[in-house]
């Protein structure tokens, strides 16, 4: 088997146990198209492509866990942690929106498997993506 096949392999079952953990809630909240050029997208993702995706997700946590540590997600470093939320999104979503993401955002902290996840700090994070995004004032 080659690496691209190895590769392609690897995304398949990514997306098979992402399906299997979160799919009916993503479907829920998103829809079948979205959900499905979502998994489109991450198929067509290069090997260096889906590197900087991986090692983006775990900068995010680690300045998470940071972030909440000034207990203000207003901070500097809390809407950096919401700016790069947003970049690691992109690299599987259709398309971006501000509605979408404060809704995931939502989902994060009502669904305890992302809960977990976010090692429990999801509701921070949602209230840096509020504040981020403009739904929530700074500071309110």
């Amino acid at each position: 088997m080659s690496k691209k096949e190895k590769f392609t392999g690897f995304k398949k079952e990514l997306i098979e146990k992402s399906e299997e953990e979160f799919g009916k809630e993503a479907r829920q909240a998103y829809g079948d198209d979205t959900v499905d050029a979502s998994q489109a997208k991450l198929m067509r993702m290069s090997e260096e492509s889906f590197a900087e995706f991986d090692q983006l997700g775990k900068q995010i946590l680690e300045k998470l866990e940071k972030a909440e540590r000034t207990h203000d997600p207003s901070s500097a470093l809390a809407q950096e942690v919401a700016s790069m939320h947003k970049e690691w999104l992109l690299y599987t979503w259709p398309s971006y929106t501000k509605e979408a993401h404060e809704k995931l955002a939502q989902i994060y902290v009502d669904d305890p498997k992302f809960s977990e996840y976010y090692q429990g700090r999801a509701a921070f994070l949602r209230d840096a993506i509020h504040i981020f995004t403009g739904k929530k004032r700074q500071g309110g």
